[in-house]
């Protein structure tokens, strides 16, 4: 039997599927940035070839890997640990697993409402974690004397910029 998915719930629950891949996406590229940041503190340099050989070095790495690198650098509280870990653990959870426990299931063996009020809370989970690392990386900016605004906006930029080149 075919699936409608025209149906508004099956609509809500793939929107809160894509919210909440934007979410990890977001934290994602918060623990890139985070990385950046580190690494120009290091070596005190916050110019674009700099950055460009940061993101050449670490583009590739999956949300862990940036995690690690990154832990490889700097400590995280404790509370802080435990969330990137879960956060990590769910990223992988959404994006390899989430639907496909019911994939040979038709109709889904979970109403796509209940898929919908599971993914809330990751979600919220990835917010969080991403405000928390943002909050590190706002620390990391004003050490390296570049206001937070600027240093968002030249990274943004060459992040556009590295991401249309490669």
């Amino acid at each position: 039997m075919a699936i409608d998915y025209s149906q508004p719930s099956y609509k809500e629950m793939f929107a809160n599927y894509g919210l909440t891949a934007l979410a990890a996406q977001a934290l994602e590229k918060t623990v890139f940035l985070l990385l950046a940041a580190i690494e120009c503190l290091e070596t005190g340099k916050v110019e674009k070839n700099e950055l460009y050989e940061v993101f050449d070095k670490h583009d590739r790495k999956t949300l862990g890997q940036l995690i690690n690198t990154v832990r490889s650098k700097v400590a995280f509280p404790q509370d802080l640990e435990n969330a990137l870990n879960c956060a990590l653990e769910k990223r992988n959870y959404v994006m390899h697993h989430f639907f496909l426990k019911d994939f040979d299931t038709r109709p889904l063996a979970v109403s796509p409402e209940k898929l919908s009020e599971q993914l809330r809370p990751i979600r919220d989970l990835f917010d969080d974690v991403r405000n928390r690392v943002d909050g590190i990386l706002e620390t990391i900016q004003n050490q390296l004397q570049v206001p937070r605004t600027a240093f968002d906006e030249k990274a943004r930029q060459l992040l556009t910029s590295y991401e249309s080149s490669n």
